[in-house]
């Protein structure tokens, strides 16, 4: 989804986020443009799992891109 549905006003995004396919490991989320990266960091330890994400752009629809976001949720 990130690199084939995120608006072209975003510029970047990035987060810590909890993946289904490896639910043990943190993961990085980096997006600039169409150019992303997902990178395991390791155990999460006693930290909660929760993806949290930060996006940089102008004229964002939030309720869109929250909905996109939304729709990756396991």
């Amino acid at each position: 989804m990130v690199r084939r549905e995120l608006p072209a006003n975003l510029y970047r995004c990035k987060g810590i986020v909890h993946v289904a396919e490896a639910p043990e490991a943190r993961h990085s989320l980096q997006a600039v443009g169409r150019r992303t990266e997902l990178t395991a960091l390791g155990p999460w330890g006693r930290a909660p799992r929760r993806s949290r994400i930060v996006a940089i752009g102008s004229r964002l629809d939030q309720p869109a891109l929250t909905a996109l976001f939304d729709r990756c949720l396991a």
